[in-house]
């Protein structure tokens, strides 16, 4: 009898092969890899959430799932796809969990653990900390309101905020950066 071959999709092949272009280093397997990720995962969370945390989601996304390409990690190689969109997803979740818990901490809170300066010193600090929880609170991702929140104004080191937000110590410098960033662009603009 002969025997009848189903051919698989083209879309699984092609995640196949990218799968083994990334594991063994080949130097563009990398960017076709996000250029073919990319839209789907934009158009996926972009029903979820709003634009500016789409793109940090995506990102982040996209370097963890990189990371295990290289490493070879990935046991199907056909649902690469679906794999992406779990670690988004993931991702989503957790930073809406945290958002929500660091809802719930109330600034005030925040300001009774700081020491108790001079009746000027307070006045001015409290105008500096009341300009910059009004910049802050004009940032579009919470994700980014909250971590500078609990920078700048809790005072928090990076081991807390690392743990709080459960970020690694590595990525730590780029998104405190990046929404750094974001806060400067926002005073600079207000004048």
């Amino acid at each position: 009898m002969r025997e009848v071959r189903q051919s698989l999709p083209r879309e699984s092949l092609t995640f196949e092969h990218l799968c083994r272009r990334v594991a063994s280093q080949e130097a563009s397997a990398e960017v076709d890899t996000v250029n073919l990720l990319l839209p789907y995962l934009t158009k996926k969370l972009a029903m979820k959430t709003d634009m500016n945390l789409v793109a940090d989601l995506v990102q982040e996304t996209m370097m963890a799932l990189l990371v295990k390409m290289r490493a070879g990690k990935i046991q199907q190689p056909s649902a690469l796809k679906y794999y992406a969109y779990s670690i988004a997803n993931h991702l989503l979740v957790k930073q809406m969990t945290i958002a929500k818990r660091m809802q719930e901490t109330d600034i005030e809170d925040l300001e009774l653990m700081t020491r108790a300066p001079s009746a000027e010193q307070a006045l001015e600090l409290q105008q500096q900390r009341l300009a910059l929880m009004a910049a802050i609170s004009k940032i579009p991702q919470q994700r980014d309101r909250t971590i500078l929140t609990a920078l700048l104004i809790g005072v928090q080191d990076k081991v807390a905020v690392c743990q709080q937000w459960d970020i690694l110590p590595a990525d730590y410098d780029r998104i405190v950066s990046r929404a750094k960033q974001r806060l400067t662009a926002i005073v600079i603009a207000q004048g």
